[in-house]
């Protein structure tokens, strides 16, 4: 089903599209990546502000860097 869908969303795209609707099309997306990371960090920066500070978090979080 991928692969069938990046085919026909490339052929589609060059032979179905005009170059306007291309060009919408492009920042519909460019606009929906950028608010949907938004989102992602802003539950990311409420995450950290739930999570307690503890020192073994910090000692694990050293280990599993290393």
């Amino acid at each position: 089903m991928v692969v069938a869908g990046i085919m026909t969303g490339n052929r589609g795209r060059a032979r179905a599209m005009s170059d306007i609707t291309r060009d919408y099309l492009s920042k519909f997306w460019e606009v929906t990546d950028e608010i949907l990371n938004a989102i992602l960090f802003l539950l990311i920066g409420l995450e950290i502000v739930i999570v307690t500070f503890e020192v073994n978090y910090v000692i694990i979080g050293l280990l599993t860097a290393i």
